[in-house]
């Protein structure tokens, strides 16, 4: 346990600065990646300070340092999905315009490190440290080499790197921007083979030359030129010519086309007609036909937010979430006057990143982007205070755990709960719930450093969340909120049912907090409650788990072991819920049982990489 909160599982990667860990918080149930530092002097602080600098799409987020006895520790985002190196070792060959479109994120990855004041040097570009998620995302992980460069003396204490990646100066001289750029080039070399155009083989050479003058001396020329690479190529590969010639023909003949002489405003509604009826439809094939029709409606007119809060809200409900926000945030990019009023969409955004979606767990929160997006919607609103204090609560949350002035968090919360009976009267449900949900999610998260004499920050949290679903009841429409407050009581309850051993040494009369029902039976009752509406799978399939592990820790083995039959036989293919299962075999001494489960898990595909299906095999062999 790290940091009374932090669960640490399994050990998920190693190297010379630190191994990292895949942890739970156990007051949230997210999983986090956490770094143990080797070194035992000021790396880890260093490291630390340096990456809470850093807010950047391609980088991963430090949200926590933690000082423990045995090492420093840092907790940051974890990422799924596979280094290029794992990838390019399977075999797997990748086509040139995925060189280029890798090229430039990495190269605009580092033009942002060296704009910082003082510049960031990466100092470790490698296939082994790009991460690949299952978005096709790209991250930059590792920031162990990394270092602030002294701009009177830059990189007078070079620190070496990887052999074969790293630049001459490394292991003697002195490091700049320029020493980044030839492990970029380095890196594209080994993932395009060598191969690509004239320009692009000009561009590895240029990028790997021993001597640093000869070099690119920007990270900002190396995006340029792959940039202008990749749009030639595209420019290449258009045959749109033919399209536009068959339409001009078709028009001089005089015959019309209904989209030309239909307004867009019509055929916009028309279009969030056509996503409204396409969700009704239940498969996978719908849920990319409706995504697809409110992007379509939303580049038509830009300008209207209903297309854009139909399409955050489809795709919160279908584990969806990070590819919706991105895609609404590339579009104020792209239509910056069109979309500068969206205060609607903003708030949306707002809550998300401050709460996450607890219908989607792999979307993390972002203290620092829910600030910005408060700070604007501020500007705009006639009643600005509300919004103020998110933004105040929000960058005070940012900052690491012992820096922060829990007293002032506590009285902001204290003012939302009460700005949230205040706002009934006015009948403002959306924002009373949203707001519920953020003291909810306040008090569980940073429960270890709320608690005190007089304050259970799980009670208190359960009490908001309680009350964020008394108000998403009184939305009788808006089935999303109320499948979020549920979710979010279920896995609260069963959190602090989890935890109740620990509150009990922290508060003197427990007893009376749990009233007539434990944590763990609410946490079972919400969750049925979830599933009577509840219709992604993969929802189901949490709720059903849940119930099962609770059963489990009330020590009513009978009981969970029939829910676990229930889900096996519902869901014979889900890997994590018969794994589990087998654990608890294997728990309550039934090993016949758990072997058949095994054999059963041996059947799903890709079984032999799930690294808990291994594990239990061993042990069970252990067992004969």
């Amino acid at each position: 346990m790290i940091g009374n909160k932090y669960l640490l599982i399994e050990i998920i990667g190693k190297g010379g600065f630190g191994e990292v860990c895949l942890a739970v918080d156990l007051n949230l149930g997210k999983e986090w990646a956490i770094k143990r530092l080797l070194n035992r002097d000021d790396d880890g602080i260093h490291e630390a300070a340096m990456m809470k600098e850093l807010d950047y799409p391609t980088l991963p987020r430090v949200v926590d340092l933690i000082r423990e006895e045995d090492g420093v520790y840092l907790v940051m985002d974890y990422l799924r999905g596979r280094s290029l190196g794992d990838i390019l070792r399977s075999g797997r060959k990748f086509s040139q315009k995925e060189n280029l479109e890798i090229g430039i994120e990495l190269a605009k990855t580092l033009e942002y490190l060296h704009s910082k004041e003082p510049p960031v040097l990466y100092q470790d570009m490698k296939p082994d440290n790009i991460l690949l998620t299952p978005e096709g995302q790209i991250k930059l992980v590792d920031f162990g080499l990394a270092s602030w460069m002294k701009l009177d003396s830059p990189g007078e204490n070079p620190k070496g790197g990887t052999r074969g990646y790293a630049a001459p100066e490394q292991y003697g001289g002195i490091c700049d921007q320029t020493t980044d750029l030839f492990g970029l080039g380095r890196t594209l070399q080994l993932v395009s083979g060598g191969k690509g155009s004239a320009a692009f083989r000009r561009m590895l050479r240029k990028s790997t030359r021993h001597k640093k003058s000869r070099r690119f001396q920007s990270a900002r020329e190396v995006r340029i030129i792959l940039e202008k690479i990749y749009e030639n190529k595209r420019q290449n590969q258009k045959v749109t010519t033919w399209i536009l010639g068959a339409l001009s023909v078709l028009l001089a003949a005089g015959i019309s086309f209904a989209l030309l002489t239909e307004s867009e405003q019509q055929r916009y509604y028309q279009l969030i007609n056509e996503a409204s009826q396409a969700e009704q439809e239940d498969s996978a094939v719908s849920l990319d036909k409706t995504v697809g029709i409110y992007k379509k409606a939303s580049r038509l007119c830009p300008d209207k937010q209903e297309s854009y809060l139909k399409l955050l809200e489809f795709s919160e409900e279908n584990g969806q979430t990070q590819p919706a926000v991105d895609w609404i945030l590339s579009m104020w990019v792209s239509y910056p006057k069109e979309t500068k009023n969206h205060t609607e969409v903003k708030k949306e955004l707002g809550f998300l990143y401050f709460c996450g979606n607890s219908l989607d767990p792999k979307f993390n929160k972002d203290y620092n982007m829910a600030a910005k997006i408060f700070d604007d919607v501020a500007k705009k609103e006639k009643d600005p205070d509300g919004w103020k204090k998110l933004g105040e609560l929000s960058k005070s949350l940012e900052q690491f755990g012992t820096d922060i002035d829990w007293k002032k968090i506590q009285e902001s919360l204290e003012y939302f709960k009460q700005y949230g009976e205040r706002m009934l009267h006015r009948q403002d449900l959306d924002y009373i719930c949203e707001l519920y949900l953020v003291c909810g999610s306040t008090y569980l998260s940073e429960a270890s450093f709320l608690k005190n004499e007089n304050i259970n920050p799980y009670q208190e949290g359960i009490s908001c969340y309680e009350k964020a679903y008394d108000t998403a009841m009184l939305l009788r429409e808006d089935m999303r909120m109320r499948q979020e407050t549920l979710e979010s009581l279920a896995s609260a309850c069963y959190m602090t049912g989890i935890l109740k051993e620990n509150m009990d040494q922290g508060f003197s009369n427990p007893d009376s907090l749990l009233q007539e029902d434990t944590y763990l039976e609410k946490s079972i009752y919400y969750g049925k409650q979830l599933l009577k509406i509840a219709d992604r799978r993969e929802l189901k399939q949490r709720i059903l788990l849940r119930e099962a592990t609770a059963r489990n820790f009330q020590g009513n083995i009978e009981e969970a072991q029939k829910c676990y039959e229930n889900f096996c036989q519902q869901y014979p293919h889900h890997m994590e819920g018969i794994c589990s299962y087998t654990e608890f075999l294997i728990e309550t001494r039934q090993p016949d049982r758990a072997r058949e489960m095994i054999q059963q898990a041996a059947s799903i595909p890709g079984a032999d990489e799930n690294r808990n299906y291994q594990i239990l095999k061993e042990r069970l062999e252990v067992l004969s």
